[in-house]
């Protein structure tokens, strides 16, 4: 029914100049939309309180829009690419939390989490004592999460802050990057309240970051193979003929990449077809050097059998050479021979697993 993002929306205006104008071109969008449903309650075909949410929902949106595209102004300054000046764009950026403040009552719009997350990034970039090149060391040191938590702290109260630390430590977990922080932060959160009814929706996804760490106490599994001096390998043809195999399946995947983390579940179906097939498994990661231990603490987390690359620059060259004018994306699985010539570029993943057995038999 209500489709989109504000950030999406937002790039629309990346060229507008004139605050009074985007406020207005806004305000004609959300009066459109809600014409639809006001047709629909004079018609007696929704109720009062279904048009009431759908008001509140589509308030939240459109002023999220208009502070994404304050936000997007401040981010460009730094690269003197930015239409609207210091002034308009803070402007701009204040007017969208006055007009929609944060209140309980945005705790019904689907919204309420990002909508919250721009405001709060909104009071930490114009406060007096924000300083970007602490925030960057924060990040380094591991502590990202639990700044951005003392941030909600500072600007938030109540059932609007328990809800928001609550959504903040859920939508961090589900992007799988099993931090410890996270671990602690929920911790907290459960001491903090005691009787919280999210508790329960938060820790389905944070069992999983406790058996990702229990994972880590265990030797690598010798099935688990990181190709010995892989840093010096500069294409795929280099790295293919160092296994020694007819035909290879090649996963190029990131420790950051969801898509990449969903399809490991189905491994173990797919390496049973590839030994059947007489194809030996290849993954090539294209994490940078800052996440090379998370690199390994994956591949022993999700188990995957076969033999591992980290991708230097000469190699990431060649992979955007070898994808040519599609845009590149992962996870990208292909199909080699024992010399690194593309059988095919484009095999499905291990998800699909009926169909990618007729692709390998082809």
């Amino acid at each position: 029914m209500l489709t989109g993002h504000f950030e999406i929306i937002a790039r629309d205006y990346a060229k507008d100049s004139i605050p009074s104008e985007i406020r207005q071109k806004l305000k004609e969008d959300i009066e459109e939309e809600l014409a639809q449903y006001k047709a629909l309650l004079d018609s007696n075909k929704i109720s009062e309180d279904f048009y009431n949410l759908v008001s509140i929902d589509r308030s939240y949106f459109y002023a999220g829009a208009q502070s994404s595209i304050a936000f997007l102004n401040y981010l460009l300054e730094e690269r003197e690419q930015n239409i609207l000046n210091e002034e308009q764009y803070t402007g701009l950026w204040a007017d969208a939390f006055q007009t929609a403040p944060v209140s309980e009552k945005l705790m019904r719009s689907p919204w309420f989490f990002y909508y919250v997350q721009s405001y709060l990034r909104f009071k930490e970039s114009t406060d007096s004592d924000y300083d970007l090149q602490a925030l960057s060391e924060i990040g380094k040191r591991g502590k990202i999460h639990t700044h951005n938590i003392e941030m909600a702290k500072k600007y938030l109260s109540g059932k609007i802050l328990e809800y928001y630390y609550a959504a903040y430590i859920l939508y961090e977990a589900i992007n799988k990057n099993y931090e410890k922080e996270l671990l602690a932060l929920f911790e907290e959160f459960k001491n903090e309240y005691p009787s919280s009814p999210y508790t329960h929706f938060v820790e389905s996804e944070i069992i999983p970051i406790y058996s990702f760490h229990e994972k880590q106490k265990e030797e690598m599994s010798e099935t688990v193979r990181v190709m010995d001096g892989f840093e010096t390998i500069n294409s795929l043809q280099e790295a293919v003929g160092k296994l020694n195999a007819k035909k290879v399946y090649v996963d190029i995947w990131a420790t950051w990449c969801g898509p990449c983390k969903k399809e490991f579940k189905y491994y173990p179906e797919l390496h049973k077809l590839l030994k059947k097939e007489d194809i030996t498994m290849l993954y090539i990661s294209i994490d940078e050097d800052e996440r090379a231990e998370k690199w390994r603490e994956m591949m022993k987390y999700y188990q995957l059998d076969g033999y591992h690359i980290r991708a230097n620059d000469s190699l990431m060259k060649n992979l955007r050479r070898l994808r040519g004018q599609d845009s590149f994306g992962i996870p990208w699985h292909m199909l080699t021979d024992g010399s690194g010539n593309i059988l095919k570029k484009y095999v499905l993943g291990p998800s699909e697993i009926e169909m990618l057995k007729k692709q390998l038999q082809e």
